[in-house]
């Protein structure tokens, strides 16, 4: 009765192993129809099919049982490693896999037929194995250097370590030389297929994990832009009307709890429709678009900037009296002075109105605000335009 421990044994648990984790992959990937994924599956059979001609050493030709069942074991690391560069979006150099082929086989060939060495071909399939799992270790390091994450740290030391144990194979396969008969005469062998399985779980494991993570990323972008679509006028940058109300509305609260203030600017470009007219839209759009930088430049954390509609921006200043809005205002009309537009002759000036909401007139409404804001705006163009007017009273 064979033991548990029987490097036959093991080879044939490593092959079930495989045709789970292949069907686990398969299950888990199969609403994601990527090519990575298809090379992950590749890269995982043919070592699986490998190993099982390997294991029946003795019940099949040597052809098959050695050089066709190493050959796919080489050929899955390789393609695994591709579907790794397919993944981290990295160049592959099929020039250079091609060669490490060229060079198992012929090599193989010669110590099986030519000048049969069971040490030699361990120790090929070994430095070949080393190559291949620290190019991909490398890879995941790089990845983790980019973007770190516990996953990313957890793949690059899997394959970092699983390169160190076939150094350590080599060096152990040297020093006793193991001659004739693979599976009897390679007494290490057993251990070695034992600890081939751990890494086989854990790089297979660890790559899905790896690929569920870029998945969550993905998500997690996409419904930041989402987010920001939502709320951010896609032509500034800036807060939309949607997203002013609501920062509005919280303001109002906390002003009426915390007996706070806020002020509330109303800013509207002069003369922008004869911008558009003359220079077109596309310059109006530069206005409207260089306005909203100059004044993000100037404002705090928690001031809150938006496109009220067409060439209308509304401002919130938390715990800013009218007149400290007002002095904001006019530093920004002066720097508005400076901005070097695409057109040389174009001047570009606003007018606006800066309403204080306290203690003494917190009940009133968002849209009750807005109106005193906006009728401040007015009186400033009626006073000549590119002027700032406030007032402090009631309403």
């Amino acid at each position: 009765m064979l033991s548990i421990l029987d490097s036959r044994t093991l080879t044939v648990i490593y092959v079930i192993i495989s045709v789970n984790l292949i069907l686990f992959f398969a299950l888990v990937t199969s609403s994601r129809r990527k090519r990575y994924m298809k090379l992950f599956t590749i890269g995982l059979i043919c070592p699986a099919m490998g190993f099982l001609l390997l294991s029946l050493r003795g019940f099949l030709n040597s052809f098959l049982s050695v050089i066709i069942a190493n050959f796919l074991i080489i050929y899955g690391a390789l393609i695994f490693s591709e579907g790794v560069t397919v993944l981290l979006k990295l160049d592959f150099h099929k020039f250079l896999a091609r060669i490490v082929l060229v060079v198992h086989t012929l090599l193989f060939l010669y110590f099986f037929y030519v000048t049969p060495n069971v040490t030699a071909r361990i120790v090929v399939l070994s430095a070949e194995l080393v190559l291949i799992f620290s190019y991909i270790g490398w890879m995941f390091v790089g990845a983790y250097r980019k973007k770190p994450h516990p996953v990313r740290a957890f793949v690059a030391w899997v394959y970092v370590l699983n390169a160190c144990f076939y150094g350590i194979r080599i060096l152990y396969t040297l020093v006793n030389s193991p001659e004739g008969n693979f599976f009897e005469n390679v007494d290490y062998l057993s251990l070695s297929m034992f600890f081939e399985i751990v890494f086989q779980l854990s790089r297979t494991i660890g790559v899905l994990l790896y690929v569920m993570i870029q998945y969550d990323e993905k998500l997690e972008r996409a419904n930041k832009v989402l987010s920001d679509l939502s709320t951010t006028d896609h032509l500034t940058k800036v807060k939309n009307l949607r997203s002013l109300m609501r920062g509005l509305d919280r303001e109002l609260e906390r002003v009426k709890r915390y007996d706070r203030r806020v002020s509330v600017a109303m800013i509207d470009i002069d003369h922008f429709k004869n911008v558009n007219d003359t220079y077109g839209h596309t310059i109006g759009d530069e206005v409207l678009i260089g306005i909203a930088e100059l004044f993000q430049k100037e404002l705090r954390k928690v001031d809150i900037l938006g496109r009220y509609g067409g060439e209308e921006f509304l401002l919130i200043l938390p715990e800013s009296t009218c007149e400290e809005g007002a002095r904001l205002l006019i530093r920004v009309q002066q720097k508005l002075k400076e901005y070097e537009w695409c057109i040389k002759d174009l001047k570009v000036t606003f007018s606006a109105g800066v309403f204080e909401v306290n203690g003494t007139n917190c009940n009133s409404g968002v849209k009750d605000i807005i109106k005193q804001a906006d009728e401040l705006m007015y009186v400033a163009k009626e006073n000549g335009r590119n002027r700032v007017e406030h007032s402090c009273g009631k309403l």
